[in-house]
């Protein structure tokens, strides 16, 4: 319910991320917040986040299954 007020945070948690070398727990950044912006419905938002995330953890199961949804 507090999605739009939490995606501003969600969103500095990527940059931060994107900021330092790659590491597992960072992807959960990248999934929550596109899934904010496909849940507020902006699809086009959350595939551009998923992508984003994509380069730094390549083959990860949930951006990838996300980003093949249509």
């Amino acid at each position: 319910g507090r999605g739009k007020e939490a995606m501003p945070h969600s969103e500095t948690l990527t940059q931060q991320a994107e900021k330092l070398p790659a590491e597992e727990r960072h992807v959960d950044a990248y999934e929550m917040l596109g899934n904010m912006h496909l849940q507020a419905g902006n699809e086009a938002k959350a595939r551009e986040v998923w992508s984003r995330g994509l380069p730094r953890h390549p083959g990860h199961a949930g951006l990838t299954s996300r980003l093949g949804q249509k």
